[in-house]
């Protein structure tokens, strides 16, 4: 994976002006892509520069050092439902990070809670979750009503940390290490929302590409399930359509290794599994008393 912003090629300052125009801000972007979408973002004067960008679009996409690595000596955490562990390969799986991303109301902090009820679930020998809660949606009340529902007990809940700022967050994450070599059985780490606390941060991509290393590095060093949520965002495309982004920048795919999409579509909502930008499977969802329901 090659996450080199785009206006470092070795192409006229004309072919950089053409890729920023064309919203293509990095050489993975390019790499793996149709030879005659380069053709219609370059004027016919920049020649050297269609030849150049189509030898690199017709290269292949390769697994990063980090993906490989994952591969070997990964545990599954066991989800409640047969549908959801059919379309994500199996379910979610340590020494790893998950984004969960969707519109405001699309059940994100639900699915959330139900992933730590989860936890008590006998294939999942007892494991505890810290919930890192920025957007103050954890209640213990509807948390005790998805483990009733499930047939679960609540009794041992996970331990839940209020956040207010970005640098509540970064201290947070710094002081995890010693908190999780005194609580073995942690398990599941969830941020709800990630994306919240850098919004009216001038240095937001700096810091959230120091706090996404950190959480890789404690997902590998404790075989960790990490799973962070971001909002979906509204964007005018050139042709004036609406086009829904995760508030996580492309630049950041490096540190999420797996992304479940929460969408809405009219009159039903659909949940789809990526891995990097490969679909791989998608089902309806509804959120019901007992939490995320696959349909």
């Amino acid at each position: 994976m090659n996450l080199e912003p785009a206006e470092f090629l070795s192409i006229s300052d004309g072919g950089k002006q053409a890729l920023k125009d064309a919203r293509v801000a990095l050489v993975e972007n390019l790499v793996g892509s149709d030879q005659n979408q380069v053709q219609t973002i370059l004027q016919p004067t920049q020649r050297d520069d269609e030849i150049y960008l189509k030898q690199l679009a017709s290269e292949t996409l390769t697994e990063s050092c980090f993906d490989l690595i994952l591969q070997k000596n990964r545990e599954q955490f066991w989800i409640g439902s047969e549908k959801l562990r059919a379309i994500m390969d199996g379910g979610f799986r340590t020494k790893s990070i998950t984004e969960i991303c969707g519109l405001p109301g699309s059940g994100k902090t639900q699915f959330c809670m139900q992933l730590c009820a989860f936890c008590q679930l006998p294939e999942n020998l007892g494991k505890l979750s810290l919930y890192i809660d920025t957007n103050f949606g954890f209640t213990q009340n509807r948390y005790r009503e998805i483990c009733s529902s499930n047939g679960i007990t609540s009794d041992i809940g996970p331990l839940v940390l209020r956040i207010l700022s970005a640098s509540q967050l970064i201290a947070a994450i710094k002081s995890m290490r010693d908190l999780l070599c005194n609580n073995e059985h942690i398990k599941l780490v969830i941020i709800d929302s990630f994306s919240r606390p850098f919004l009216f941060k001038q240095t937001s991509s700096m810091l959230m590409s120091a706090v996404l290393m950190e959480l890789q590095e404690l997902a590998l060093e404790f075989n960790l399930v990490v799973v962070i949520t971001s909002q979906m965002t509204s964007k005018q495309t050139m042709d004036q359509s609406t086009k829904h982004q995760s508030t996580l920048r492309s630049s950041y795919s490096y540190y999420v290794n797996e992304r479940l999409t929460l969408w809405q579509r009219e009159q039903r909502q659909e949940i789809i599994f990526s891995k990097k930008s490969d679909i791989i499977g998608s089902a309806n969802y509804q959120i019901k008393l007992d939490g995320l329901i696959v349909t």
